[in-house]
């Protein structure tokens, strides 16, 4: 009876254990994506300000969230 209550204690912790690594696994990836997404657009912003004859912080915001709208995926 003892060696079958062992078995089953391990598998169990095993399994919590796989199902938090991959919990956590999934969440570092959509943090790192999040990250890389808000670079992309605080660049797009920078290069719209910079390159943009005539740009605004405004008109950027606004042209930003148009290709963000438009964007696949």
């Amino acid at each position: 009876m003892r060696p079958l209550f062992w078995t089953t204690a391990v598998t169990l912790l095993a399994g919590e254990t796989l199902a938090l690594y991959l919990l956590c696994a999934e969440q570092v990836h959509r943090a790192e994506a999040r990250r890389q997404l808000m670079q992309a657009q605080a660049r797009a912003f920078s290069d719209c300000l910079a390159y943009v004859d005539g740009s605004t912080i405004g008109s950027c915001t606004r042209a930003i969230r148009v290709w963000h709208r438009h964007a696949p995926g």
